[in-house]
């Protein structure tokens, strides 16, 4: 088992966002987290400034910003590790999401191309990611894997010794196809929280079966605390669509 940091790039905490950090709070707050990572024995770091919440809505950030910030985050890390002698960490870069418009195979070259330059200039020739995260078809409202689109960009990168890692694999329809394409790697979260909260479900219809009939205890509501601890927490509002903002969360 490894241990990773995903998406860490600026305002890619909720509280940074939620409280508004300006730029140079969040990207501080991003290199602080990587370093403390890095000291605590980290194997992988995502290196993941692809969100600027100071453009205007709709406006995407430009690909020569994205590979700027990601240099500064690696330049970063790599002073520190170097200037301490910690061993080498290896890094996984790139996002998915559209927004960053990393989809655009224009714009994919372009990204790999900067990065490449900006680490030679910086003495980093050693320092490769091992991951590009690509757009290969799913995300957090489609299941299907494009393995054609996958193959593409795994060709892309296939020469700078990097392999393709594709997000938001929950249920995935095809993940055959996954090794076929030539897939690095794969990344599955929601897919788990909701065995487990289907799973807390059931546990919790079992237990108001027990105690109708023998009425041992005090039910424990854990359907109740689950959904108030989500609706507290808030977290939930970045993932609304345009439709649902404003809707009432139990309707």
């Amino acid at each position: 088992m490894l241990a990773c940091v995903d998406h860490g790039g600026p305002w890619l905490k909720d509280k940074h966002t939620l409280e508004q950090w300006a730029l140079d709070a969040s990207t501080d707050g991003v290199k602080r987290s990587l370093i403390a990572a890095l000291e605590a024995g980290y194997d992988l770091l995502h290196v993941d400034p692809t969100v600027d919440r100071t453009l205007p809505p709709g406006e995407s950030i430009r690909i020569e910003v994205v590979v700027e910030r990601t240099l500064t985050l690696i330049r970063h890390v790599e002073a520190h590790r170097r200037n301490r002698r910690l061993p080498p960490i290896a890094y996984e870069v790139g996002t998915e999401e559209v927004h960053v418009g990393l989809a655009d195979l224009a714009a994919f070259r372009t990204f790999l191309r900067g990065l490449q330059s900006g680490l030679s200039r910086a003495g980093l020739d050693d320092v490769w990611p091992c991951f590009v995260v690509g757009k290969v078809g799913t995300d957090l409202h489609t299941t299907t894997f494009d393995a054609d689109v996958a193959l593409g960009l795994y060709r892309e990168v296939q020469s700078c010794g990097s392999v393709i890692k594709g997000h938001y694999t929950d249920n995935v329809e095809n993940p055959a196809a996954y090794p076929a394409s030539f897939m690095g790697g794969a990344n599955v979260g929601p897919e788990f929280t909701e065995i487990k909260h289907d799973a807390l479900v059931e546990l919790e219809a079992r237990e108001q079966t027990v105690l109708g009939k023998q009425a041992l205890a005090q039910a424990s509501g854990i359907g109740r605390t689950l959904e108030a601890a989500v609706f507290g927490s808030e977290r939930w509002k970045k993932w609304l669509q345009s439709g649902e903002v404003g809707r009432d969360f139990h309707a």
